[in-house]
């Protein structure tokens, strides 16, 4: 529904994409938002969904025959919220709602445009940003996991690390061998990666000693930055 960097797309400015620049409605004539000024468009809310497309330039182009004919056309992206994620489409709303019955009652008067239009629940907003975010923190970590297998780590390897990227490399060298941590947080944490298959059988002697001089040093790197190292 949001577009992951705003909430909602405003059709009278510009629209500046990789597909080119959508043109300048008349303002005078467009009136994209019945909300006031305090309305959080990151609060669930009702909406009468009339269309859903996968590109936002077609999406725009619905919402555009929306105001040509009165209706507050609204868009917003499937993956910011919750009862509609896994379609990654562009949703066009016929404005939004507070309530169920504001919703009800205003959709008789939409459907005579969209006859197949239906009054639709967002679920709970989801920023997409902080997801972006722990993707990140993940793949870094997973790959300097990877790498203190084959070779040494050095300070440049680590410099962007937060204190919690850093116990979890150092944790995950033992991950890799399957080692089951004593802090339930961290197997809960490595569960979450493939190559992650707890071994009651583990033994000291499976890491190699590149990876244990890895562990060695970044513990070392973690107290030097941080003064102590990660805690759950």
């Amino acid at each position: 529904w949001a577009n992951s960097t705003m909430a909602m797309i405003i059709i009278n400015t510009f629209l500046h994409e990789e597909i080119g620049v959508i043109e300048q409605l008349d303002s005078a004539s467009v009136t994209w938002y019945d909300f006031s000024d305090s309305f959080d468009f990151t609060t669930s809310f009702y909406g009468i969904w009339c269309a859903s497309e996968t590109d936002k330039l077609s999406a725009v182009n619905v919402a555009k025959e929306m105001t040509n004919v009165g209706l507050s056309g609204q868009i917003f992206y499937s993956e910011n919220w919750s009862n509609f994620t896994g379609r990654y489409e562009y949703i066009v709303s016929a404005g939004s709602y507070t309530s169920e019955a504001e919703a009800e009652a205003a959709l008789l008067g939409i459907k005579e445009y969209y006859t197949d239009a239906y009054v639709m629940y967002s679920g709970s907003y989801i920023d997409l940003s902080v997801q972006s975010n722990i993707t990140d923190e993940y793949d870094r970590v997973e790959k300097l996991i990877m790498i203190s297998s084959d070779r040494e780590i050095t300070e440049e390897d680590l410099m962007d690390c937060s204190s919690f990227e850093l116990s979890a490399v150092r944790n995950g060298i033992y991950a890799v061998h399957g080692y089951i941590f004593q802090t339930q947080e961290w197997n809960d944490f490595f569960s979450d990666f493939d190559w992650y298959r707890p071994n009651p059988d583990f033994k000291q002697n499976q890491i190699s000693g590149t990876e244990s001089k890895n562990a060695s040093f970044i513990r070392g790197y973690e107290e030097e930055i941080y003064g102590g190292i990660y805690s759950f």
